[in-house]
């Protein structure tokens, strides 16, 4: 579904909105990493009861993507009940240098919350 344009980073780039079937992903990926995402998608499929994702993704001139989106509600096997977005802007195409590694008091393990979404 085509929106309208907008600017994103100072880029001029067309918003769309679609469904990503999480099927069609594991299909997209190496396959010696296809277990594993198949094992996550099912693990996302459990959490928010349904196959489809749906995504907003803005689009430059030049067929770069500039901006993605996702939204999703998640239950965990405690009940509990979690509203995830994921908003990603990319720009700087092109050769990068090597990110550096944020201190430890930046980052979280999500690794325990992951296991208890989906049962």
């Amino acid at each position: 579904m085509l929106f309208r344009s907008q600017r994103v980073d100072g880029v001029q780039t067309t918003h769309y909105r679609a469904e990503l079937s999480l099927e069609h992903l594991v299909g997209a990926v190496p396959s010696v990493d296809r277990g594993a995402v198949q094992q996550a998608l099912s693990t996302i499929e459990q959490a928010t009861g349904t196959d489809e994702i749906p995504v907003d993704v803005w689009i430059d001139a030049q067929h770069l993507v500039r901006r993605i989106e996702m939204s999703m509600d998640l239950s965990a096997s405690t009940g509990q009940t979690m509203s995830e977005t994921v908003k990603v802007d990319l720009s700087d195409y092109g050769p990068q240098h090597q990110p550096a590694i944020p201190p430890a008091g930046e980052v979280q393990d999500l690794s325990g919350l992951a296991s208890s979404v989906g049962g």
